[in-house]
C-alpha cells in the first residue's frame, strides 16, 4: 500500500506542480494564438477575394458599356445606310 500511495503522491505532485500547470496554460495559449492566426488569415483571404471581385465587377461593367456602345453604333450605321438607300430610290 505504501508504494501505491507514494506513486499516487508523485503523480499528483507532478500534475499539480507550477511547471506542469504552465505547460498546460502554454498549450492553451498556443491554441488561442493559432485560432487568432487562422481567423486573421481567413479575414485577409476574404478581403482579398472581395477586392478581386470588385475589380472583375468593374471590368464586367466596362465590357458591358463597351458592348452597348458598339451595338448603338451598329444601329446608327444601319439607319444611315437605310436612309441613303431610300434617298437613292
Amino acid at each position: 500500500m505504501e508504494l501505491a500511495d507514494l506513486h499516487e503522491r508523485r503523480t499528483c505532485a507532478l500534475t499539480e506542480s507550477p511547471k506542469m500547470r504552465n505547460e498546460g496554460e502554454d498549450e492553451e495559449e498556443g491554441r488561442r494564438k493559432t485560432m487568432k492566426n487562422k481567423e486573421r488569415r481567413r479575414r485577409r483571404r476574404k478581403k482579398k477575394e472581395e477586392r478581386r471581385r470588385g475589380r472583375t465587377k468593374e471590368k464586367d461593367e466596362e465590357e458591358e458599356e463597351e458592348r452597348k456602345r458598339k451595338k448603338e453604333e451598329e444601329e446608327e450605321r444601319r439607319r444611315r445606310t437605310k436612309k441613303k438607300e431610300e434617298q437613292k430610290r
